[in-house]
Order: C-alpha cells, then structure tokens, then sequence
C-alpha cells in the first residue's frame, strides 16, 4: 500500500507481474521454490513534503506458522531543496558608496548562505544581504550566492557591481611661453570611469570645439595669452 503522497513512477517484479489498484499495487509472483527468492522494485516520486510511509504485505496458499514477519513499512521524509524566490539584482554606483546585495529563498530550513565574488568564495559573507561599504573599482564584478541546505544546493545568477570612478586629474596642463606665430600645446592627463569628456576654457569662457585631452594652438597670437583650463 503507498501513501497517497507517492506517484507510482515503475514496478520491476523480479517474476510474475504487477499491477496498480488505486493506492495500492497487487503483485502476482508465482511459484517459488524451496530456499528461493523473489523481489518487487517499485519507484515513486514524492508528491508533498513531510513524511510518506509505504506498507507491504506478502501471502501465500501454503500454511505460514510464522506470520509476524510477512508485513513491513517504510518510512521517508521528503524534505525541498532550496530555491531562489527573489535573485540580487545587479547594481550601477559612484566609488565610495555602498553597494547592498540581497537574496530570497525559500526550502526546508536551516537554509545557508555563501556570497562569492567572481566565482570565489567571500569569507564571513554568509547572510541573506551582502553589504560592501566604501566599493572601489576592484570589487566591480560578479556577486553571486549559493544557498544550501540537508538536501539540495542552488546557485543565484551573478548580479553585477559596475562602479563608477569619477575623473581625477593625474597631470595638470602645464604653464607655457611661445613666441607669436609659433605652436603652443596644452595637454591634461585624467583617470576616471570611461568615456571621458574634455571642454577647454579660455579666460573662464568655452572654447567651441575644443573636446579633447589635448589643446592645440597654431600660430598662437598675443590676443590668446592668458588662463587655460579644462
């Protein structure tokens, strides 16, 4: 007799055969011979979760002086591996700022967590948010989590941590003297998230098409001294 919990996947007599009969499977074995022995295989899946007990019984038209041993049961908890309900969502931030990952599941509890990143495990990063206070552009990247427990393991899609670095000035255009109709070149050297944009003022006012990291200025005139800056 199965649980009503159990889905009959195959029955495998070892002889004879064996057929269903609503929770129940009758199987007909035949003939046995003195010392002989025969086997019934039967596959269920589990329906529901809990406990599932399967009953068995044997008979035969000989005379049987020894009953007690002629019914068993088998007893099984069906327990769910876990499953991700809601996957941390990739994240866009200015370097400096904290960056927060987060993770629902759902499965037989205790439910554990590891966060890695890039594929690697991140020591200590064992709760259901991740938190990376001041990110820096090293930790862009891949975050994902893996949730465990008695049974089962899944692992979240990677949610990305793009972190944008704002321009820092490494080299400041540098002071220069030319004569009149000669070259005069100005230059700035930036780091920063790319793309980088560039606009060159010339005593405090724009210069219209001047965009690039470098600023030239052929046949430089007397009326173009003064205060560069980008």
């Amino acid at each position: 007799q199965l649980s009503p919990n159990a889905a009959v996947v195959s029955m495998a007599p070892s002889q004879g055969n064996c057929a269903p009969s609503g929770n129940s499977i009758n199987c007909t074995l035949g003939n046995l011979a003195a010392q002989a022995s025969a086997t019934v295989t039967i596959t269920v899946n589990a329906t529901a979760l809990g406990l599932i007990t399967n009953r068995v019984a044997v008979a035969a038209q000989e005379m049987d002086f020894v009953t007690g041993n002629n019914a068993a049961s088998s007893s099984t908890v069906v327990q769910q591996p876990p499953s991700i309900t809601l996957p941390p969502a990739s994240l866009t931030l200015t370097q400096g700022q904290t960056a927060t990952f987060s993770v629902m599941a759902e499965g037989m509890a205790p439910l554990f967590y590891q966060w890695l990143f890039n594929g690697a495990i991140l020591p200590e990063r064992t709760n259901t948010i991740l938190t990376i206070t001041n990110a820096q552009s090293a930790q862009a990247g891949n975050y994902q989590v893996l949730v465990t427990n008695q049974v089962g393991a899944v692992l979240s899609a990677p949610a990305v941590l793009t972190v944008l670095v704002p321009p820092t000035i490494i080299q400041q255009p540098q002071n220069s003297t030319n004569n009149a109709g000669g070259t005069a070149t100005l230059s700035v050297v930036v780091e920063g998230t790319t793309p980088l944009k560039y606009q060159w003022y010339f005593n405090a006012n724009s210069l219209p098409t001047q965009t690039n990291s470098t600023l030239v200025l052929s046949n430089a005139q007397t009326s173009q001294s003064g205060d560069y800056y980008v």
